[in-house]
């Protein structure tokens, strides 16, 4: 007779990782437009810039193995599921099966596949930061003060030389952080605060990106728009304190901020990578307050309904293989 055990679910998550490394090492997924005509032609000789080890690692190939992507995969799909288990339980057969068929849903949809496939070093950075909130919050709930954290924090420096949003990484870490100097009673208050100073602060900016703006595939904006404002909405106005009292809420809710201030200054790119970042974590972290396993359930229909907007949005077409 078929039962999942409790050790098992953790065997058929490495299986499922190393097997979608392994396909995206040796292209069956594809690739998207940065990897065929950035990481791929690159002139070496000419290529000045911080991020260079990540331009390397992105477009290396050997014995025809795409390692790039395969890295990109790997972190990804690992850093997933150690977020999955840290925030919900996982206690029954019926629980292990739900998780599992989300789990290979999400590494299918957007926000998974799109860094994976064409925003790489991105996700590189990505993945590590998912197992990095993961262990703020497991320090925090241990000692319940900010110290081992603030010594953990510098850690996400080294990733600028992969990527540039390493550097917002850090500004998010440690605004998320600034959070927990306040009480519980004033800490709404600090994010309205913060949140109007932040809004202030990207109104006056002039942004200087190096790329005009575009979209990958249809125009997601105003779906995305709606969710990173009731998230927000939801962090600030909830009686639930876990909301303002955990890393897996305040680093998406300052994160939706960054991205809603590129939107409204013209870069729906730029949006649309910041919103993918913290899709998965959001959707996981509001999850985890709903009792019972009507959870679960959501949790599977959401991460379908993932794969279903990633279709919508024409992200499949934009993964196309080498030729």
């Amino acid at each position: 007779m078929f039962k999942i055990r409790l050790r098992d679910i953790s065997t058929i998550e490495n299986i499922i990782t190393l097997l979608y490394t392994i396909l995206f090492g040796i292209g069956f997924y594809g690739f998207g437009r940065d990897y065929h005509n950035s990481y791929l032609i690159i002139n070496w000789e000419n290529f000045v810039n911080l991020q260079a080890l990540g331009w390397r690692i992105a477009g290396l190939r050997i014995w025809n193995l795409a390692i790039g992507p395969m890295l990109a995969a790997f972190v990804m799909s690992s850093s997933l599921f150690f977020i999955i288990k840290k925030y919900l339980t996982i206690d029954n057969k019926s629980q292990k099966i739900i998780i599992l068929l989300s789990y290979i849903a999400l590494l299918h949809s957007w926000p998974i596949i799109l860094p994976v496939a064409n925003a790489i070093r991105q996700g590189i950075v990505t993945g590590l930061i998912y197992f990095l909130l993961a262990k703020f919050d497991s320090i925090y709930e241990k000692h319940k003060n900010l110290k081992n954290i603030f010594l953990l924090i510098p850690l996400i420096l080294p990733s600028l030389l992969i990527h540039k949003i390493g550097g917002l990484f850090f500004i998010l870490a440690l605004l998320s952080s600034s959070v927990f100097l306040f009480k519980e009673k004033d800490r709404r208050n600090y994010l309205i605060i913060s949140t109007i100073l932040l809004f202030l602060f990207g109104y006056y900016f002039d942004f200087i990106i190096e790329t005009p703006s575009r979209i990958t595939g249809a125009d997601m904006s105003l779906i995305f728009t709606l969710i990173a404002i009731t998230f927000n909405l939801l962090v600030v106005f909830s009686n639930k304190f876990l909301y303002r009292n955990s890393f897996i809420f305040l680093f998406p809710f300052y994160m939706n901020i960054f991205a809603l201030i590129f939107l409204a200054n013209g870069y729906k790119l730029e949006f649309e990578r910041l919103i993918m970042i913290v899709f998965i974590p959001q959707l996981i972290c509001v999850l985890q307050t709903i009792k019972g396993d009507k959870k679960y359930i959501l949790f599977l229909a959401f991460s379908f309904f993932s794969v279903f907007l990633t279709n919508y949005a024409g992200i499949y077409k934009a993964i196309y293989k080498l030729t």
